[in-house]
């Protein structure tokens, strides 16, 4: 991450509905779906979010996204990855 970033892009792989409620509450913006796999940015730290989403007790696969780029990506995994990048 870059110093003095607030705002954190994440990666989040469950089906639990319980664990994407609270990445939604835990987001600044929303969350973003697309295949099973969603998006979101959070004001918190990686180490505040896993445990968030940990103490639902849900599956949870967590990763935080420092880059990414997409080629030729359209529709629902376009807005997947856009989600990293619009504040």
């Amino acid at each position: 991450m870059h110093p003095g970033q607030t705002r954190f892009p994440y990666i989040l792989i469950t089906d639990s509905a319980e664990v994407v409620a609270k990445a939604a509450e835990i987001s600044s913006g929303g969350t973003e779906e697309a295949r099973g796999i969603i998006s979101f940015q959070s004001d918190l730290a990686f180490s505040d979010v896993a445990a968030a989403l940990k103490a639902t007790g849900g599956e949870v696969g967590l990763l935080q996204i420092e880059n990414s780029q997409a080629v030729k990506v359209k529709g629902d995994v376009a807005r997947l990855l856009g989600k990293l990048t619009s504040a």
